[in-house]
């Protein structure tokens, strides 16, 4: 198999994060495909596992997650929200014209500045407000923004944290 040909007989495992909820499946079906296909002179890709971590599959899902997590419940027993801000997400998610209908819209149309505007109006409306009115990290509500908070990074050791400030030129 060319200039690798000590991985040919090796199975080999495909990764992917975020957005790649909807292209990992999508490139592991196509080489699923090309396997069963008997095309001549082509090697097999032995593919024995597909991972997706923190999957961006459905943009519908994704939005109502971010408030469904906080207001029916999580492992954390965390709940931030106060009437105010949960009415105002509760709105920017369920309201006549806001995120589910513009979402909706998006996938009905395909037109792209239709979904650009509705991702827009879902992530300043929904998944922002873990940034900006929770402080909270919207992968994990246990932590706080930034992320990684900078309390973690203090504790790292200068080589893992990068190269240093302190550069010269070549």
């Amino acid at each position: 198999m060319g200039a690798f040909s000590q991985y040919s007989g090796s199975s080999c495992k495909f990764a992917t994060e975020s957005y790649g909820g909807h292209y990992g499946p999508i490139f592991n079906g196509y080489i699923h495909t090309q396997n069963t296909s008997d095309l001549l002179r082509t090697h097999k890709f032995i593919l024995n596992s597909v991972l997706i971590g923190n999957g961006w599959f459905d943009p519908l899902v994704q939005y109502q997650s971010y408030y469904d997590f906080i207001i029916s419940g999580n492992t954390y027993s965390y709940y931030p929200y106060n009437s105010t801000i949960g009415a105002q997400v509760y709105n920017g998610l369920y309201g006549a014209g806001n995120c589910v209908n513009q979402v909706k819209d998006c996938t009905n149309r395909g037109i792209n500045e239709i979904c650009s505007a509705a991702d827009s109006f879902c992530a300043s409306h929904l998944e922002f407000v873990y940034d900006n009115v929770l402080n909270r990290d919207e992968y994990d509500v246990r932590e706080l923004s930034p992320d990684p908070p900078l309390r973690v990074l203090r504790r790292l050791p200068q080589h893992a944290q990068g190269p240093s400030r302190n550069r010269r030129m070549c």
